[in-house]
């Protein structure tokens, strides 16, 4: 495991889910991340204010690999994974 202070700032979502799902693409292709979020913004569920954004952490090692990923995904270059769908359908 990646020690606490290798871990850097990728980017920050408005709230829990958008980051858990930006975790899981990110996962997907390999790089591991790790999610900070104020205590109060995950217990009471606020999302668009500051204590609601959640940042998305990866290692430094991953870093230059995450922001291509997060660049390609800003420009809609990802490529949908046929193994994904139950079907091979797209």
């Amino acid at each position: 495991m990646t020690n606490a202070e290798n871990w850097v700032l990728l980017l920050e979502a408005s709230d829990r889910l958008q980051a858990e799902i930006f975790k899981g693409a990110l996962e997907a292709d390999g790089i591991p991340v790790m999610i900070f979020q104020e205590s109060v913004g995950q217990t009471y569920g606020f999302s668009g204010v500051p204590l609601g954004v959640a940042q998305i952490c990866v290692p430094t090692d991953h870093l230059e690999e995450a922001r291509a990923w997060l660049s390609a995904y800003e420009k809609g270059d990802l490529q949908d994974n046929e193994e994904l769908t139950p079907s091979g359908d797209k």
